[in-house]
């Protein structure tokens, strides 16, 4: 059941953020979309999410980035 759990949160967060790379693609700077994509910097789509408007994605985002981690932790413990 945990591992469920644990697919479906990672899902929900690559979706949402595949939905902010897609969305900032749309909007000038277009090289922001590219760095989204490199793992080391993914944390600065929610950043740039924010101050392009897309807050419900932004929260979402964080929302399923912090259930993912919370159930990575229980999963260890």
């Amino acid at each position: 059941m945990l591992g469920l759990a644990l697919v479906l949160t990672f899902a929900s967060w690559l979706t949402v953020h595949l939905g902010i790379t897609v969305a900032l693609l749309g909007r000038t700077p277009r090289w922001r979309a590219a760095l989204c994509l490199l793992p080391p910097l993914s944390p600065v789509a929610v950043y740039w999410a924010l101050r392009q408007g897309m807050h419900r994605l932004a929260w979402l985002w964080g929302g399923s980035s912090v259930a993912h981690l919370v159930l990575v932790y229980v999963a260890y413990r």
